[in-house]
């Protein structure tokens, strides 16, 4: 074919996708997100505008901890369409070419899809996947567009939830493809060095959804709320602000799959925090960002260290365990103090709560699948 001009400044992955027939594209142009004919360039459909949705960690920079992103600020503030377009990282037509779908990380991961026409059929935050600190996002159509594969993670397009994914290594790249309907291809992590065919478990899944959406017997479900139990150990501060720091980013964390803490539940999370002192550190002025290294002022600082061990147990069985680790900041727009630097601990160990990937059901029957189903 003849080169096709596009009224896109830069063509990059993830702002550009064709029609399975070729006659149709969509990108980026100035501010929207258009289709035009292959041949003639005319603009066919302007998609419409997402809509508006809260950054998840406003005014933080970007910070890994325990080989996690647990806050960026890189992307820009405004809420117009022309950053979270500027932002799109996939985007493709569905098999039929009667929509479009799209993911972009402006605010925050979000999956969008349109129709033909332009309508905005579908945006929702992607807060259930893993965070992708090197890498990009990706997006295919399930064939019978009931759902997408983001990521490695099966979206159903009715219940707006991930029902199955691909346990992901930190630093690793994804690739699960959907052959079908019922099954994806990829290199999963249990043998990463062959392609291998997974079946979907479709039935299992629709199983667990309807009970779920019926409020049935449970461990863990939307339907019922869960308790809280936080115990502390060699504690470097203030008890009761560290319990509450702890208790509310489990209890946001929670909200993201539509659950709340009440106390006396059979189910529970446990939490298990402990902290030390860590190295003695010199303290350095910066008088701007640009300044390296910065002026040595004499003064050492005490670095802190957290460790948090969460589990879910139902009575005596624990039904799924994590461990978390934290460490104090190594740069502050604040007086540093002990006080200061135990605080910046505490917050990086809340935004890893916020991003921990456990179970939004768990049924009281082994006939039952929890979900989401994940691969391992």
């Amino acid at each position: 074919m003849k080169p096709i001009d596009t009224p896109c400044d830069r063509i990059k992955q993830g702002n550009i996708a064709f029609t399975s027939d070729g006659q149709h594209f969509a990108v980026v142009d100035d501010k929207h997100l258009v289709v035009l004919k292959t041949k003639s360039k005319r603009v066919v459909a302007v998609m419409a505008s997402p809509k508006k949705i809260e950054r998840s960690n406003t005014g933080q920079s970007v910070i890994i901890r325990n080989n996690r992103v647990v806050a960026d600020t890189r992307r820009a503030t405004g809420t117009e369409s022309i950053f979270i377009f500027a932002w799109l990282q996939a985007m493709q037509f569905s098999p039929d070419n009667q929509e479009l779908a799209a993911v972009s990380t402006h605010p925050r991961p979000r999956l969008m899809c349109w129709s033909n026409r332009g309508k905005l059929a579908y945006d929702e935050p992607l807060d259930q996947l893993p965070r992708m600190a090197f890498w990009k996002h990706s997006v295919q159509w399930l064939p019978d567009r009931s759902g997408w594969v983001v990521s490695g993670s099966v979206i159903d397009r009715e219940t707006k939830r991930i029902v199955l994914g691909v346990r992901q290594q930190f630093g690793s790249d994804m690739h699960v493809y959907a052959l079908d309907k019922n099954r994806l291809l990829g290199a999963f992590p249990h043998n990463p060095d062959e392609l291998e065919v997974m079946k979907i478990p479709w039935d299992q899944i629709r199983a667990s959804l309807k009970l779920l959406e019926e409020g049935g017997p449970a461990l863990l479900s939307p339907a019922q709320p869960v308790s809280a139990h936080v115990k502390l150990t060699g504690l470097r501060g203030d008890q009761s602000e560290t319990t509450r720091i702890i208790g509310e980013a489990l209890e946001k964390r929670l909200a993201r799959d539509g659950m709340r803490i009440a106390p006396g539940q059979t189910t529970y999370f446990q939490l298990r925090f402990s902290e030390e002192a860590g190295d003695q550190l010199p303290v350095y002025e910066r008088q701007s960002p640009f300044d390296y290294r910065g002026r040595d002022t004499g003064r050492t600082a005490t670095e802190a260290k957290g460790a948090l061990i969460v589990e879910l147990i139902n009575g005596q069985e624990v039904l799924w365990r994590d461990s978390l680790t934290a460490t104090s900041s190594r740069s502050f727009n604040e007086a540093i103090n002990d006080a200061s630097v135990r605080k910046s601990m505490l917050q990086t160990l809340s935004f890893q709560i916020a991003e921990l990937n456990f179970p939004y059901f768990i049924p009281t029957s082994k006939d039952n699948v929890a979900l989401p189903v994940v691969i391992e």
